[in-house]
């Protein structure tokens, strides 16, 4: 398998002062994400937080530019980041599932990172969203509804 990619920073100085400021904070953040790969082999490859960081700039260009003609593209990259950061992926999950009962329990960096963001962006949409998983694997709930419900809402 071979991807191709462009050169981190590359359409931001390819179209410098020539876009509308949607699609320049969409480019520049675009070309910060592409400095660093984000998964590889079914795993998260930055830290729970650069996820979360990523998430609430992505929130907020939402919030900034609900007109843009980017939002459905921005949409869809968040909803998969938001389900990578609340579940994980295959080689790096949040939780350790119990296989005799079928729930699961969030991994202690991955319940520190989501009390960081709540802490830190209490109003966001994210944070709302981590709330809901928390009290989803407090309350004993199976992983598999669980898993149904967040990806259930892409």
């Amino acid at each position: 398998m071979t991807e191709i990619w462009t050169i981190p920073g590359y359409y931001s100085s390819l179209f410098k002062n020539k876009l509308t400021p949607d699609y320049e904070a969409y480019v520049s953040q675009t070309d910060k994400e592409s400095e660093t790969n984000y998964a590889a082999d079914a795993g998260l490859i930055i830290s729970w937080e650069q996820l979360g960081n990523r998430l609430i700039f992505w929130e907020n260009f939402m919030n900034k530019y609900p007109e843009s003609k980017l939002i459905k593209t921005v949409k869809q990259d968040y909803n998969y980041y938001l389900s990578d950061y609340l579940l994980g992926m295959d080689n790096t999950p949040t939780y350790e599932r119990e296989q005799d009962k079928g729930t699961g329990k969030l991994n202690d960096e991955n319940r520190a990172e989501f009390n960081r963001m709540i802490k830190k962006y209490p109003n966001s949409h994210t944070a709302k969203k981590v709330k809901e998983i928390m009290i989803l694997f407090d309350t004993q709930t199976p992983v598999d509804q669980i898993d149904e419900k967040i990806h259930g809402e892409r």
